[in-house]
């Protein structure tokens, strides 16, 4: 059985991620965190395992040192 990946619009999306609704918006034009998206009409949606595949990509931290050295 094949399991449907749930759709999430620009508010779930960014309430699954943290990553805020204007960020969100900002990167469907500039595409510089490289988040999939679909349209359907004006509609834009998700899909879970697209922002769970991005989240796992990013590099974990276990200070705030590490991402301030990793962000230079």
């Amino acid at each position: 059985m094949v399991q449907e990946d749930i759709l999430f619009n620009t508010r779930q999306a960014s309430e699954f991620t943290g990553i805020k609704v204007s960020r969100l918006e900002q990167d469907r034009v500039s595409g510089r965190l490289g988040i999939p998206f679909h349209k359907v009409g004006r509609s834009v949606y998700y899909k879970k395992s697209c922002l769970q595949a991005y989240l796992d990509g990013l590099t974990p931290f276990t200070n705030t040192s590490q991402a301030d050295e990793h962000m230079k």
